[in-house]
C-alpha cells in the first residue's frame, strides 16, 4: 500500500529520529538534526508527534513492536505444551532484542532502552513499564506450568528473575562486561547465552519449587544453619 504524504513525512521522521536518538542519546538529539535526517521541516516532529518526548516514546515503542516481529510464532505455537521450550524461546528472544538483532540501528536502540532500565528520565516510563509487565506476566505462565505448585508469588519472581538474567547480559556489553562473559552477544554466542540463561534459570526454578526461605517470611533465628542445612 502506498502511503500518504504525510504517512511518508511520519515514517521518515520515525526512523531518521532512531538513527539520531541511537547516536547521541535523548538529551543530546536534536529536532534540527532529526528533521534534516529525514529531510522535512523543523515543525514537522510537533505537527506528527507533538514534540521531542512523544518522538522518543514513539520510536522505542516502534523498536519494541518490531522486536515482538522476531518470535518464531510457529514455533512458539508448537511448543505450548512443553514450557521449557517456550522458556528457551522466550529467553532467546529477548536476548536478540536486548541484542539488536535484526534491523538497522537497533543496536542502538537496544542501549537506549537499557539506559531507559538502568538510569530511567521518566520520558519513556509508562511504555516500558507496560512491556515488562507483559514480559513478566508471559514469563509467570511459563513458569506456572514448569512448577504447577508453587505459589503466584514464587512464580512472579522467578520470572523477573529471567528477566534479569537477559538484562544482566545485555549490560555485559560494555567495557566491564566484555572482561567477564565468554560469549559473544550475537550469532552463536547469542545461542550459548540462551542455553547457559535457560539452564540457569531451570536449576534455580527446581531448587526453589517448594519455596524460599523468604516466602515463609522466618526469623533469622528459624532459619536452618549451614551445618543444620547439610545433616
Amino acid at each position: 500500500m502506498q502511503l500518504t504524504q504525510q504517512d511518508e513525512a511520519k515514517y521518515k521522521l520515525l526512523h531518521a529520529a532512531g538513527r539520531v536518538f541511537a547516536l547521541h542519546g535523548y538529551n543530546k538529539a536534536t529536532i534540527r538534526e532529526i528533521c534534516d535526517a529525514a529531510g522535512v521541516n523543523v515543525a514537522a516532529v510537533s505537527y506528527h508527534f507533538g514534540g521531542k518526548e512523544k518522538l522518543y516514546v514513539d520510536v522505542l515503542q516502534n523498536f519494541l513492536e518490531t522486536g515482538e516481529r522476531l518470535i518464531p510464532h510457529g514455533r512458539e505455537e508448537a511448543a505450548q505444551n512443553l514450557p521449557e521450550e517456550r522458556l528457551c524461546i522466550f529467553v532467546r528472544h529477548l536476548l536478540a532484542m536486548l541484542a539488536g538483532e535484526g534491523e538497522t540501528n537497533a543496536e542502538g536502540l537496544s542501549w537506549l532502552l537499557l539506559q531507559e532500565c538502568l538510569e530511567p528520565m521518566g520520558v519513556a516510563e509508562e511504555l516500558l513499564h507496560s512491556y515488562f509487565a507483559t514480559k513478566r506476566t508471559q514469563l509467570a505462565d511459563i513458569v506456572s506450568q514448569m512448577h504447577p505448585g508453587c505459589s503466584i508469588g514464587l512464580a512472579r519472581r522467578m520470572s523477573a528473575a529471567v528477566i534479569w538474567q537477559c538484562l544482566l547480559f545485555a549490560f555485559a556489553r560494555g567495557p566491564v562486561g566484555r572482561r567477564c562473559v565468554d560469549a559473544e552477544f550475537c550469532g552463536q554466542g547469542l545461542d550459548e547465552m540462551c542455553e547457559f540463561v535457560v539452564s540457569f534459570c531451570a536449576g534455580g526454578m527446581n531448587r526453589l519449587e517448594g519455596g524460599w526461605r523468604g516466602e515463609t517470611a522466618r526469623r533469622p533465628s528459624e532459619l536452618p544453619t549451614a551445618a543444620g542445612s547439610q545433616a
